[in-house]
């Protein structure tokens, strides 16, 4: 089990692919209907999860790819200034991840200094809800520092609920709402797609990863919270997300840090809550189905996406008359930290040969030595 320039770059192109495919189908919602929310927020999960882990296993199999990983590879190894143009990218990519990790530090020290402000000048309420709901470190608070409801933390979690004119079962059903955030782990999930994006900063599809799984934490979440509503009851929460989205432009909103309900988003993403809300389109049956069927398909994708791996592949160097002959006493094989393997002999003279040549020439009785 190691990393190596491959084994990236597989986990890349397999999130990033994956990350515009399921962001293409959810436009069409074919695949939410088949999978249902909680089955898509399951595969995203897996993408994060499959980016965040770049691991080659020791059975994976290599697929030797000379026509664009060769000069790709060539590309990297290329020095300039004494530096392969790998290592160039190497530390950009990680002093970009270093400048999002003190960004993020910087938001979130910023963010939990108002919301304490906003919890010492706060009322706390009780609610009957929270043991139905069998969440044991949660408080409710009422502000005037908020317009819209939203939820922090992780493990010990605030709900603001703003002091606008709700009345008693306006209040119950924003609850349930926030409440069936916290059930569900959404400020856990939302977390690791923070760090997804810390990580793999440089590379758009995963603030496209983040923006949809927010979408669909939302959809979810209406669909639980409304399964057993009667139609007057669903225009009444329907009109409650019309209300709060007014408000929107919060002074406080910190969604991309770990907070719920970013209602200052556009109309889209609240025409789509309200059309499936409408049409009732996901059933308790159809949920229950659609998440095994997720389940499935990420476990089945998850062992694909390790089962094999492409790299580049050399052809052996052709030996002349004159040529020395290639013995276990004049050369060895050398394993570069990058992943790939090279031929080198006592004369100076190597060549980048495929793991399954240098797996034969080990056997063979030629010496391994890792660099």
């Amino acid at each position: 089990m190691k990393i190596t320039f491959f084994s990236v770059m597989m986990s890349v192109l397999w999130g990033s692919i994956l990350i515009l495919l399921f962001s293409l189908l959810r436009k069409k919602k074919s695949l939410t209907e088949v999978c249902s929310v909680t089955g898509m927020v399951i595969l995203y999960v897996f993408c994060a999860v499959r980016m965040l882990i770049p691991i080659e296993l020791p059975w994976v199999m290599i697929i030797p790819n000379e026509t664009i990983y060769n000069p790709l590879y060539d590309a990297v190894r290329y020095r300039v200034f004494g530096v392969s143009i790998g290592k160039m990218l190497i530390i950009v990519w990680l002093l970009g991840t270093g400048i999002q990790i003190v960004r993020l530090i910087v938001r979130y020290h910023n963010f939990g200094t108002k919301i304490r402000a906003i919890k010492e000048s706060g009322k706390d309420i009780s609610s009957s809800l929270i043991e139905e709901y069998g969440i044991k470190k949660v408080r409710i608070i009422m502000t005037d520092k908020t317009k819209v409801p939203m939820t922090v933390g992780i493990g010990n979690y605030t709900i603001l609920i703003p002091e606008e004119n709700y009345s008693d079962r306006e209040k119950k059903l924003i609850l349930h709402h926030e409440l069936t955030h916290i059930k569900n782990g959404d400020l856990i999930i939302q977390f690791l797609s923070n760090i997804l994006c810390v990580v793999y900063w440089w590379n758009p599809a995963v603030y496209l990863f983040r923006r949809n799984l927010e979408q669909y934490f939302e959809l979810r979440c209406d669909g639980t919270v409304t399964s057993e509503m009667q139609k007057q009851e669903l225009a009444e929460y329907l009109e409650i997300l019309l209300k709060i989205y007014k408000n929107g432009n919060d002074n406080v909103n910190g969604s991309d840090i770990g907070v719920i309900e970013d209602y200052s988003i556009g109309g889209k993403e609240l025409k789509e809550r309200f059309e499936r809300l409408s049409q009732r389109i996901e059933r308790t049956s159809r949920r229950y189905i659609g998440r095994f069927a997720a389940f499935i398909l990420a476990a089945g994708l998850l062992i694909i996406s390790y089962s094999f791996i492409i790299q580049s592949e050399y052809p052996a160097p052709e030996m002349d008359e004159e040529s020395t002959e290639v013995t276990p006493k004049n050369a060895y094989v050398v394993h570069l930290k990058d992943g790939s393997y090279v031929l080198r002999m006592d004369d100076g003279f190597q060549s980048v040969i495929s793991k399954e040549s240098a797996e034969m020439l080990i056997k063979d009785g030629f010496s391994l030595i890792e660099e």
